[in-house]
């Protein structure tokens, strides 16, 4: 059954199993990046560096606590 969620979620459920991780296929590559158009950066560059701080803040939250980081994600 072809299901619309994350992979990670498919995991959690024992559904699908890790195979390979993409570190793996390309070390140290930019799995995750944020985006943002030029006019917002140029319009209204607090709000970015409010993203930025708070993306930077949940990256370290998940670095350090990676199981509580998965019982919360798994959630959406």
């Amino acid at each position: 059954m072809l299901r619309a969620y994350c992979p990670a979620l498919s995991v959690q459920l024992a559904e699908t199993k890790v195979v390979m991780y993409s570190d793996a296929i390309w070390k140290d590559h930019p799995c995750c990046v944020l985006i943002a158009s030029r006019t917002l950066c140029e319009t209204q560059p607090q709000t970015v560096k409010k993203i930025q701080a708070a993306h930077a803040q949940a990256c370290a939250f998940i670095a350090e606590h990676p199981d509580d980081a998965a019982s919360i994600g798994v959630q959406y």
